[in-house]
């Protein structure tokens, strides 16, 4: 709008800002840029206004020249870039606390699942054992020593009591 004065063109507390920004760039003769959102009407509308002093052959700001556009779409993209970045963040943390779950349990399953083979192993090598012996005592020795390296320990042992409540078999190992 050429030739007029801020005051003339927006309402009174806007106006008032432009006003002061417009004396600063006659004062010092620097541009200046200055956006703010503004009512006209029924509307809001944010503006990006550039003031560009105008000098005389003397170097004496003689004009302002004022360049205004109208950002009010650009800023509201901004602000619903803004709302969806967020809630994409919070989706993210949402499903990596259900990914680490998910990790933990299968975690703990594979952990089941190998105690359990540890276990059958265990039994079976037990087993292997029975035929092959010819004694009590020599198989009770054979799982002893087994049991010691399964677990990598360096000692371990077994007391059994007999039926008559007696000490019928001891064994350490280590």
């Amino acid at each position: 709008i050429i030739e007029r004065a801020d005051r003339e063109i927006l309402p009174g507390k806007a106006a008032e800002k432009f006003t002061e920004v417009l004396s600063r760039v006659i004062e010092t003769g620097k541009p200046e840029n200055i956006e703010s959102t503004v009512s006209f009407g029924k509307g809001k509308f944010t503006l990006d206004m550039n003031y560009i002093p105008i000098m005389d052959s003397y170097g004496k700001v003689n004009r302002v020249l004022a360049i205004t556009h109208d950002i009010t779409g650009r800023k509201q993209d901004e602000q619903i870039l803004r709302d969806s970045h967020s809630k994409l963040e919070k989706e993210v943390f949402r499903q990596t606390g259900e990914l680490l779950k998910a990790k933990e349990n299968f975690e703990q399953a594979v952990e089941m699942r190998r105690e359990e083979e540890r276990k059958i192993k265990a039994s079976n090598i037990i087993l292997q054992f029975s035929p092959k012996i010819s004694s009590e005592k020599e198989y009770l020795d054979r799982i002893v020593n087994y049991v010691r390296e399964l677990i990598k320990c360096r000692c371990a042992g077994f007391i059994i009591p007999g039926s008559d409540g007696r000490l019928s078999y001891a064994f350490y190992s280590g």
